[in-house]
């Protein structure tokens, strides 16, 4: 059995570890110690000291929520958006992603559309009618291609 000192020269900044027989830092390399309530100073990207570990963390969020590095907090995890709306949690603001009353997919970037104009154009963000073959023109009155008013479409030679 070997005998080691009981306490050691260490700094105010530092504790005596029998085990290594060195002298532990108290903190986190960069990070300042605070002997009056024996706590370090975290950054703020992991601002909880944990005094247990003696690491700095983030701090514990409820099952809902979920630590915001860019805001300092604690904050939902999906926000209060409307359907038409994407929830940014970095900047914690609901992106308007759609036209009102539509529904925003996340996991293609599309639109929900009505009948009337039934396709979602990626690139403009708006619903839109499909494009129609043979003249026919658009109807979001009956949701179909038909041909213009006056018009009849002609079988034999697919146009109108």
């Amino acid at each position: 059995m070997k005998c080691s000192p009981m306490h050691a020269a260490c700094y105010s900044w530092q504790y005596w570890d029998f085990t290594t027989e060195k002298c532990i830092s108290r903190c986190e390399v960069g990070h300042t110690y605070y002997p009056n309530n024996d706590s370090c100073l975290c950054f703020p990207s992991a601002p909880y000291f944990n005094k247990t570990s003696r690491l700095c963390e983030i701090p514990p969020c409820n099952s809902t929520s979920q630590w915001n590095a860019f805001l300092g907090i604690c904050e939902l995890i999906n926000g209060n958006c409307h359907s038409w709306q994407w929830y940014n949690f970095t900047s914690d603001k609901c992106i308007t992603m759609c036209q009102v009353n539509q529904t925003y997919f996340v996991t293609n970037h599309t639109c929900s559309c009505n009948a009337s104009y039934p396709y979602f154009n990626q690139t403009s963000f708006q619903c839109q009618a499909p494009v129609c073959p043979f003249g026919m023109q658009w109807t979001p009155i009956f949701y179909r291609c038909q041909c213009p008013s006056g018009f009849f479409f002609n079988t034999t030679s697919f146009v109108c």
